[in-house]
């Protein structure tokens, strides 16, 4: 009984202790996780940060100051501030000029702030640019967006539900958007006979009007219903409509080809010219550069640095 009675007084004790220093632990990991950036630094027209231990519904407020000053808003505000899938928060800032920055975040009740943040311009000595001071595509030549210019954020969630409208003309899905091959050319076929998609000959409708679109890519947005390297059979269904079909002329597609491609046409009245592909490391964008009054930009924005 008394050995009993001993191992209940220590189990207590225990019990007691860890009552007492679980919450202490709890506390202070919520504070540390708040109390500053775990990565934050600029890069080409582009600011990034990283914060650790919170979640992106946590973060109320992001805004800039220096070469220009603004905040993120709405979609901005929603796809730009994102889980970084691993346990914290990805910021990205793009459609900056180049210059000195501060970057203030709110997260909770805290503020969070950095100076002195170095944004670099992209190198615009390509052709595309040559004697063209209009700003290739969807950016001016500083680096910021054009006024006109439509940005798409494409989920894996929303990759057929997202919207593209162009006088009275709206096409759903970022398949059917981008897949220009798939549109019906009037006889209700593709022009190599197949079955169209409704792309309505959205890509041409901007470029004619004058209106950049941008195309940005948040996390995996799967066609294949892999979201790790794997192998996949092409002849199998995709998940994104309107690419082309595995083997078929229907949304534009080829016999023996494998399909579940967009093949974009039409984004300029003349022939493209394509040229200055660039990788943005820290954003994860990748940029397709042409000489037009439209420019597809596909932007990845990724978890890592």
């Amino acid at each position: 009984m008394k050995k009993r009675s001993v191992f209940r007084n220590k189990l207590t004790a225990i019990l007691l202790s860890m009552a007492m220093v679980l919450p202490s632990m709890l506390q202070n990991t919520v504070v540390y996780a708040a109390s500053d950036f775990a990565k934050v630094g600029g890069w080409m027209e582009s600011i990034y940060a990283e914060i650790s231990g919170v979640e992106d519904a946590d973060v109320t407020e992001v805004s800039y100051e220096g070469a220009m000053t603004g905040s993120l808003t709405g979609e901005d505000l929603e796809y730009l501030v994102r889980s970084n899938g691993n346990g914290g928060v990805r910021i990205d800032i793009p459609g900056l000029k180049a210059g000195t920055y501060t970057l203030t975040v709110k997260v909770g009740s805290d503020i969070l702030t950095k100076s002195d943040i170095t944004v670099s311009s992209y190198d615009r000595s390509g052709y595309a640019h040559f004697n063209y001071a209009d700003g290739v595509g969807a950016y001016n030549d500083d680096g910021t967006l054009k006024e006109n210019a439509i940005v798409l954020y494409v989920t894996d969630e929303n990759k057929n539900d997202v919207t593209v409208t162009c006088g009275d003309t709206t096409v759903t899905g970022i398949g059917n958007i981008l897949n220009s091959a798939g549109q019906d050319t009037g006889s209700g076929k593709t022009s190599n006979g197949g079955a169209p998609n409704t792309n309505q000959s959205i890509i041409k409708k901007l470029a004619l009007a004058g209106t950049p679109l941008v195309v940005r890519f948040i996390g995996t947005v799967s066609e294949s219903g892999l979201y790790a390297r794997g192998t996949f059979d092409a002849s199998s269904e995709g998940l994104i409509d309107g690419l082309t079909d595995f083997n078929s002329v229907n949304n534009g597609g080829s016999l023996k080809d494998n399909g579940h491609m967009a093949r974009i046409q039409s984004g300029r009245i003349l022939p493209w010219r394509v040229s200055d592909m660039m990788r943005s490391l820290t954003a994860g964008a990748s940029t397709i550069c042409a000489r037009a009054p439209i420019r597809i930009l596909v932007r990845a924005l990724r978890f890592a640095t």
